[in-house]
């Protein structure tokens, strides 16, 4: 167990971590964006980085969807606080709470033990959306389209009108339908 802290995907969550709090504390905007921007990056890098040395773990299970869901609830955020249109931020509202709620579902009902389950495997059974949503091309897809929205939201608060943000846009509400699709299924994992 003790060597897992310096698993090289721990490492990198770690860095988004320290990515967070540094977007959370910085007044510099571009350099917010900059910090969250490699947050996201790195999110793909972790699991990658994760496979390819068998670096697979607990805890870094853990670390990852705790630095995703920091990561997300602060570009919501500040997305959020640019934006002047009411409909905007309670869609925003909503979706921070949708992600809130889904990570905290997950850390707290399926990995509360060590487990080699993999809980994107049995979501994915009975529903179309989830299998769409939850297959790797699917689920980076439409990760990547929210992350590329939010952090173009923060920067520009009227973004929508750009044809790349209305597209993001789109992979924005694609992902909150998921997770609100995925929601009843979360709440009856299994627990370990």
């Amino acid at each position: 167990m003790r060597i897992q802290w310096f698993y090289i995907p721990n490492l990198i969550c770690y860095f988004r971590l320290f990515l967070v709090g540094y977007a959370l504390f910085t007044e510099d905007l571009p350099l917010k964006i900059v910090a969250l921007g490699t947050s996201c990056i790195l999110d793909y890098v972790d699991g990658l980085t994760a496979r390819f040395f068998n670096q697979q773990s607990f805890l870094g299970s853990r670390l990852d969807l705790i630095a995703d869901a920091l990561t997300l609830l602060c570009m919501g955020y500040y997305a959020y606080t640019q934006s002047s249109m009411l409909w905007f931020k309670g869609l925003l509202l909503f979706s921070m709470f949708n992600d809130l709620i889904h990570y905290w579902v997950i850390l707290s009902s399926f990995y509360h033990k060590e487990t080699n389950v993999d809980h994107k495997k049995e979501l994915r059974q009975n529903s179309f959306l989830a299998r769409l949503y939850l297959n790797q091309p699917g689920l980076a897809i439409s990760n990547i389209m929210s992350d590329i929205f939010l952090l173009l939201c923060i920067y520009i608060p009227p973004a929508i009108y750009s044809s790349l943000t209305l597209l993001c846009f789109l992979g924005f509400l694609f992902r909150q339908i998921c997770l609100i699709d995925l929601m009843p299924r979360i709440l009856n994992l299994k627990r370990v």
